[in-house]
């Protein structure tokens, strides 16, 4: 028997590490007749989702946000077997729900959509509380050893060792990337030229996002294997950086150094001794090869930082829009995040304990170049992470099973092939 298998997500983080593992793991699993996805709006959206998903030619159809809402409101929906929700509103994916079919939620959900729902995959321990604490059926809760870490689990980091160096993450939206990139080098010359720090490597990790942007061509390889036309690049980002009037000196001289492929990235990552970075699922990966980082939410435009709930749909309201938004996002930065009442990095919400430096301001090249300096000059803090975040993984990993195991023991044994 052949299936029909779909899979509803939205932004970069899911897409990227849920949705194309996952995908992989599907089409060696399942005999598909269909296998398709839907993207839906977001506002942590990078809008180059589609693009970046269909250069990799994993699905039969992907359907753009406003062809999956137009689908669900006004047109007919596909059948699917199997109908896997992977981020954003879960709501959208019980619009997919049938009465023979099998609908899985990968993270999330609540008690008003639970009767909809055949199983939920959860993560890490930070998904697995919330679930628990909105009161879900426990039978259908199954603790998974997170996608995300697919491609990490695949490379040999035995013969890889601690470098002078420190990794830097530039987001994975174009504005993010054009404001962390002045940010980030400007701050490098700050530690090289004021702080000693001449004789450290510097790592730029590009989200394959951005370069769905900048370099405008297919970039599948990235994802499947090690670039080996990395030159070309390089130059065609100096070409970018150059027509947005943005230095870039230190990467000629070799003191920074572009990475583009996830191997590449893994492994330097590994090698960094500190990595600095926006919030977002890059903590969970950085977190996971047990790197200490410093997770850094800079306040001088919140307008620009996104926001779950109601305030974020205002990105969608022109400026005046992203004003209000702006004022929705200081209040709650300086009711939640500030006080420690949230978190804003991955392995900081699963242990629920600030195991990773999070530094939260109006961040500048000079205090953040200062902050790094603090930040590796507290050898306590870097023994220490590295061995809480090593600690956290492990023990999720001993409890969960894989989402290969999942879907022989609960979807291929409960489905007649």
């Amino acid at each position: 028997m052949t299936m029909n298998v779909g899979i509803l997500s939205n932004s970069p983080g899911e897409i990227y590490t849920w949705v194309i593992p996952a995908s992989h793991i599907i089409k060696s699993n399942f005999k598909l007749n269909k296998f398709d996805l839907y993207l839906t709006p977001c506002m942590f959206a990078s809008n180059k989702e589609y693009y970046l998903i269909y250069y990799l030619n994993l699905f039969d159809k992907i359907f753009k946000p406003k062809e999956t809402i137009f689908r669900i409101f006004f047109k007919n929906k596909s059948h699917y077997d199997v109908f896997f929700h992977m981020g954003g509103d879960i709501w959208y994916s019980t619009k997919f729900k049938s009465k023979d079919n099998i609908l899985i939620s990968y993270g999330w959900g609540n008690k008003k959509l639970d009767k909809y729902y055949d199983f939920y995959l959860v993560p890490n321990q930070y998904y697995f509380n919330k679930l628990i604490n909105r009161n879900l059926n426990l039978n259908k809760i199954i603790k998974i050893k997170d996608l995300a870490f697919y491609k990490i689990d695949q490379i040999d980091f035995s013969t890889l060792v601690k470098e002078n160096s420190i990794g830097f993450m530039l987001g994975s939206r174009l504005i993010e990337f054009l404001t962390l990139y002045d940010i980030y080098y400007q701050a490098i010359e700050f530690l090289i030229n004021e702080h000693g720090l001449d004789n450290y490597k510097f790592y730029f990790y590009i989200s394959p996002f951005v370069l769905v942007d900048i370099i405008n061509q297919d970039i599948s390889l990235i994802y499947n294997k090690k670039i080996e036309n990395k030159k070309d690049f390089d130059n065609k980002i100096i070409d970018y950086l150059i027509k947005n009037n943005k230095k870039f000196k230190l990467i000629l001289d070799e003191k920074i150094e572009f990475i583009f492929d996830d191997e590449s990235k893994y492994k330097n990552i590994y090698k960094n001794e500190l990595v600095v970075t926006i919030p977002g699922s890059k903590t969970n990966e950085i977190g996971y090869i047990s790197t200490p980082m410093l997770i850094i939410l800079p306040t001088q435009k919140p307008e620009y930082i996104p926001i779950w709930g109601i305030a974020g749909w205002f990105d969608f309201f022109g400026n005046l829009g992203k004003k209000i938004k702006g004022i929705f996002v200081k209040n709650y930065i300086n009711s939640f995040i500030k006080t420690k009442k949230r978190f804003i990095s991955l392995p900081n919400m699963i242990a629920n304990n600030e195991i990773v430096k999070e530094y939260i301001d109006d961040i500048y090249p000079d205090n953040l170049a200062k902050k790094i300096i603090e930040t590796l000059s507290d050898k306590n803090y870097l023994n220490t992470a590295k061995k809480e975040l090593k600690k956290i993984y492990e023990k999720w990993n001993s409890e969960a099973i894989s989402f290969y195991e999942f879907i022989q023991k609960y979807i291929l044994l409960s489905i007649p092939l």
